[in-house]
């Protein structure tokens, strides 16, 4: 057995016992394969998952220490930090593991308190008026929705349950969506795109436009690839960087195609760079996420 199908190997078990919930033996997992595997494995990744497997155990300042790093590291790249997973769950260890409290703070951050955040490590209580908007939706506890939404990044069929929650919930979920699409988290960033195409309003035509022309410096610095022959791991497959980057361009464009419909605007390409919203009247043809429901 190779050194790579032996990481691939253990890959899946962790897998396996991060959907058992066995979070202890997550963390021991991922110290075997970053000792023994660094060199075949995305470091990054493994690292992220045993920081959620500390945040779990309770071990906060550990994990605490993980995040802070990942988000430093983003940061000094030139990239925005408060959309990012890392600081969502560096809020979690920061909270003790109140996740209701954590997702509070994390939709009332812009960019600015971010990085104050996380220079002195204070985190103030959001104001009354920064949350969200109050929309239109199924009811849903921001505790439960965080934990559906983390689910929602998880390879796992669980995931689903969970997407339909978030789907039911409509509106409501579109300020805790939007940081999401931002996320160095493969599958996260891309259903939360998919979720936003079907529940998003105009709130989220200006995000989606942004995501559909992202320059591929950007991209690498938001899932933390050095250059653009980088590639990354998943599923024991070297997936290149620049693959990638195209199936998130298409994904944000044809999110962007939906919300267009529904809310009677078309989105026109003017240009690779440029993208114009413009009046549309119905129409009758099928799309295809019509057809795939």
């Amino acid at each position: 057995m190779t050194r790579t199908d032996a990481a691939k190997r253990m890959l899946d078990e962790t897998k396996l016992e991060l959907e058992r919930k066995n979070h202890t033996r997550v963390v021991e997992l991922c110290d075997k394969l970053l000792a023994d595997y660094s060199d075949v494995i995305n470091m990054p990744g493994v690292q992220d998952t045993r920081a959620g497997g500390l945040c779990k155990l309770g071990r906060f300042a550990e994990a605490e220490s993980v995040f802070r790093e990942f988000m430093e590291r983003h940061e000094k790249l030139g990239m925005p930090i408060a959309s990012t997973t890392w600081m969502y769950h560096w809020l979690i260890c920061h909270y003790k593991g109140d996740e209701r409290k954590a997702m509070d703070q994390f939709v009332a951050l812009d960019e600015a308190r971010a990085v104050a955040l996380l220079n002195q490590g204070d985190v103030a209580e959001p104001t009354a008026g920064t949350g969200p908007e109050e929309p239109v939706g199924n009811a849903l506890e921001p505790a439960d929705l965080a934990r559906h939404l983390e689910e929602l990044g998880k390879a796992s069929n669980k995931c689903w349950d969970s997407y339909a929650v978030i789907e039911a919930a409509g509106a409501i979920a579109i300020p805790y969506l939007l940081p999401l699409i931002n996320s160095d988290n493969y599958l996260l960033r891309g259903r939360s795109i998919d979720l936003l195409g079907k529940v998003g309003d105009a709130r989220v035509v200006e995000p989606l436009k942004r995501a559909a022309a992202i320059s591929e410096k950007e991209f690498r610095a938001m899932i933390s690839a050095p250059d653009r022959a980088a590639t990354v791991k998943m599923d024991g497959l070297d997936i290149p960087v620049h693959d990638m980057l195209t199936e998130y361009r298409r994904w944000a464009k044809n999110a962007l195609e939906a919300v267009s419909v529904r809310i009677g605007v078309q989105v026109q390409k003017d240009s690779p760079e440029e993208t114009k919203v413009t009046p549309q009247q119905p129409t009758t043809t099928k799309r295809w996420w019509q057809v795939w429901k």
